[in-house]
């Protein structure tokens, strides 16, 4: 029996054990996907001890930390300094990033038109990084909101009527709206947004988070994180095979 698996701190909200566990049912494949919340990367030693593991998902707040258990990793990893995959052989873990892939279908799948798109990305932690990846390779230009001083963020609090008016793509990559804190949301200036905007929140549980309510009641078109996560899953799959 192959095991598959989860990491992360606080995992209630995954559909991830689901989606495994029925595609290994329903393609007669002898394996089982769990669940392991460990409390800080230091439990991750006791996750490795699991019999049979081969493959494991990444998720808050571990993607960085979890590089330095790396004996390879891909480019992905390597340009975003974030992993969220890794592929266990012979004892040596290789790390990838399937939040580039899943990133860029969703947004392939979003943009409706050739229009000179700029960006907002509301975060600046590990999926956010993988959002840049993409958006460096789409050409698309951005600005990056963090409440952490970085050298390229804006501070929440300087987010503009100008500067929404000149970005129609505004992608929150917090976990701010995620289950089970399904009523909070970014502190964004939405009263600026307009039917020119499309909003991409990268949570997908709740369907419909606080932000994606608030950016559509003022015009934006809206998107979840759905189909980036289903086309994570199928990322990781071939990863662990290939």
């Amino acid at each position: 029996m192959r095991i598959f698996g989860l990491i992360g701190k606080t995992l209630s909200h995954s559909f991830s054990p689901d989606y495994f566990n029925r595609f290994f049912e329903e393609n007669t494949i002898e394996a089982k996907y769990k669940l392991f919340e460990i409390n800080t990367i230091e439990g991750f030693g006791s996750v490795l001890k699991t019999k049979d593991l081969q493959g494991l998902n990444i998720t808050i707040p571990y993607k960085s930390a979890i590089i330095p258990y790396l004996s390879e990793s891909t480019e992905a990893v390597k340009k975003t300094g974030a992993c969220n995959c890794v592929k266990i052989v012979n004892q040596s873990l290789i790390g990838h990033n399937t939040d580039v892939d899943g990133f860029n279908f969703l947004l392939e799948n979003t943009l409706e038109n050739q229009m000179d798109y700029q960006a907002i990305i509301l975060g600046n932690g590990g999926a956010s990084k993988a959002v840049q990846f993409i958006l460096n390779k789409h050409e698309i230009p951005f600005k990056i909101v963090s409440r952490k001083p970085y050298d390229n963020a804006l501070p929440w609090a300087d987010i503009s009527k100008e500067i929404i008016q000149n970005h129609h793509l505004i992608i929150n990559t917090t976990p701010l709206g995620m289950y089970p804190d399904i009523a909070s949301a970014p502190h964004f200036p939405y009263e600026f947004l307009s039917t020119n905007h499309i909003a991409i929140d990268l949570i997908y549980n709740p369907e419909t988070t606080i932000f994606m309510k608030k950016c559509r009641a003022n015009g934006a078109k809206i998107t979840n994180g759905l189909q980036m996560l289903y086309k994570q899953a199928e990322a990781s799959w071939e990863f662990w095979n290939s």
